[in-house]
């Protein structure tokens, strides 16, 4: 998924601890490496890190720049071995032509052999290099031929797809673009003194006052160090305007599971907030759960399921207790973990039962999804110790039958759970009394009402590209 966040001075110098403190507020977008790149004496310089942001270990937080990229990875593609992974670490300098690429989504590689016919180059088929590689590659390609960045970002968008969310970085300003569908999220912050650029609005919590931008789908934005701004909307494959108001665009897709998990709660996108549609898909969900034992508790596993037991609890009367905790201090998010061992690990880290609640009592759990349903079966454990009367788990989302080729991690498609295992077989299989999904036409219904069009292929098999 990703997390992207730039600042671009109009008339100050930034400490670059501005920028540390907006990535830390991205860290659920990605912990496997980040990445900073920042104008110093007119050269870019890069800084590049394993892990979880570091304030201290960069030395960078009282650097002075008045231009700042800074990017953090969850490996969707290429090399995922976490000795590797600074290879891969974003913002990519350009040698050629001196500007910085941040990226957050995926470009499958069916793509990249289309795009192999109408510029041939062998890299293009290199199944080890990442997308990003090849997307700085065709970004140095096409600026060869057109020397202009909104003639190359137009070209971008016509000849690629899906999915992207773009942030560029030159000495003399910061271009940004996003594919045509808006597959994933990018708004830039607008205030007297500087423009911030954020994969997320929670990155823009406590800045001085300004205005919040969308990015829309297919547009190309140009920031100056300068202080003006330009826009550029693609509203169909052949015509530019300069304008940033949506034009109705039918192609937009914007990525349903950014709202059901991968969103920070408190983050909105074009004013929905996060929080309200997953408290309208528990709602919904609950109309499906009226056979559960009236004394029965609900509890959402932490962090991202919560929000859905709550609404659950409130609709249908029924008693909500914290009975799953997250341990002091964890906060990684098991879902980005790179395999499932680690993953099983983490929730042997990650999680406290407190068995004096639900001892002899019909237990709720409520997440947000259920993908593999390994780490799902490690909690059903922990809970059986407490010794409940009965247990019924409920995920806040649809079945999850297909993977993900636009930049969530999901797995080979013989890996999820509802793949291997007959739907009637599901509570045998994870040892609990009932399993129960949100119904997916219900979940569109609810997404078209408050998102409008929306990329839903892993729990459809909808593609885009097809």
């Amino acid at each position: 998924m990703c997390g992207i966040f730039a600042i671009l001075s109009k008339y100050d110098i930034i400490r670059g601890e501005v920028l540390l403190e907006g990535l830390e507020k991205l860290q659920h977008r990605g912990r496997d490496c980040y990445g900073i790149t920042y104008l110093n004496n007119n050269n870019i310089t890069k800084y590049a890190s394993q892990g979880a942001i570091n304030s201290l270990k960069s030395g960078l937080a009282d650097t002075l720049s008045t231009s700042w990229l800074g990017h953090l990875r969850y490996a969707t593609s290429g090399d995922k071995n976490l000795n590797n992974i600074l290879q891969n670490c974003q913002p990519l300098y350009s040698q050629a032509h001196g500007y910085s690429l941040a990226h957050n989504g995926n470009i499958p590689l069916g793509i990249w052999n289309e795009i192999y016919n109408k510029y041939p180059a062998s890299e293009f088929k290199d199944a080890s290099l990442v997308d990003t590689y090849k997307l700085l590659l065709l970004l140095d390609k096409l600026f060869e031929k057109y020397n202009n960045w909104k003639y190359v970002l137009s070209e971008v968008i016509e000849i690629v797809p899906i999915a992207y969310s773009l942030v560029i970085q030159t000495i003399d300003g910061i271009w940004i673009a996003r594919d045509r569908f808006g597959i994933r999220p990018l708004q830039i912050y607008e205030t007297l003194n500087c423009w911030y650029v954020s994969s997320e609005d929670i990155t823009f919590d406590n800045l001085e006052n300004g205005e919040i931008i969308q990015a829309l789908e297919g547009e190309i934005i140009y920031l100056s160090s300068e202080g003006k701004s330009q826009h550029f909307q693609k509203t169909n494959t052949n015509t530019n305007t300069n304008t940033n108001t949506n034009t109705n665009n039918t192609n937009k897709k914007e990525c349903i599971f950014e709202y059901i998990y991968f969103m920070n709660s408190e983050s909105s996108v074009n004013g929905v907030k996060v929080r309200d549609f997953r408290n309208r898909l528990g709602t919904k969900l609950a109309e499906s759960l009226l056979f559960l034992p009236k004394s029965a508790i609900v509890c959402g596993v932490p962090q991202s399921g919560i929000i859905y037991g709550e609404s659950i609890s409130s609709e249908l009367k029924l008693e909500y207790k914290q009975f799953i905790m997250r341990k002091d201090g964890y906060k990684l998010r098991t879902f980005i973990l790179e395999n499932n061992q680690k993953r099983l690990d983490s929730c042997k880290d990650k999680y406290d039962i407190d068995i004096d609640m639900i001892a002899n009592r019909d237990i709720v759990v409520v997440d947000d999804s259920i993908v593999r349903g390994n780490t799902i079966k490690y909690l059903v454990k922990l809970l059986k110790v407490g010794n409940p009367k009965s247990i019924h788990l409920v995920s806040g989302c649809p079945p999850i039958k297909y993977p993900c080729s636009y930049g969530v991690d999901f797995p080979d498609i013989e890996e999820l759970l509802v793949n291997r295992v007959p739907e009637n077989k599901l509570a045998l299989e994870l040892e609990v009394d009932t399993v129960n999904y949100l119904n997916v036409n219900h979940m569109k219904e609810i997404a078209n009402e408050m998102i409008g069009g929306t990329c839903d292929a892993c729990f459809t098999g909808n593609y885009i590209e097809k």
